[in-house]
């Protein structure tokens, strides 16, 4: 189900449930990225989480889609780099 319509406007809003696990799911990724000990990678994953906020809760799918761009090209390095990091702890 579409909820924009051709004018870029939402229809409607994410479902209260989905909005609630999505807090939830969000709340606990705070939390884990506060563990990365890399202070580096730790501040991309934070930029990254917040860049992945703001296109869930964009006005318009216009906005969501400069949003999802802007996350979507580092999301698989910082993915990596975070996979190397947990690596080295073993």
């Amino acid at each position: 189900m579409n909820i924009y319509d051709l004018t870029c406007e939402w229809k409607e809003h994410i479902p209260e449930n989905l909005d609630e696990q999505l807090f939830e799911l969000n709340s606990k990724t705070s939390i884990l990225i506060q563990r990365v000990s890399n202070d580096k990678l730790r501040n991309k994953l934070d930029e990254l989480q917040t860049a992945a906020t703001k296109c869930n809760r964009s006005k318009n799918e216009c906005e969501a889609e400069t949003h999802y761009v802007a996350y979507s090209d580092i999301y698989e390095k910082l993915h990596e780099q975070l996979g190397y990091e947990l690596r080295s702890l073993y």
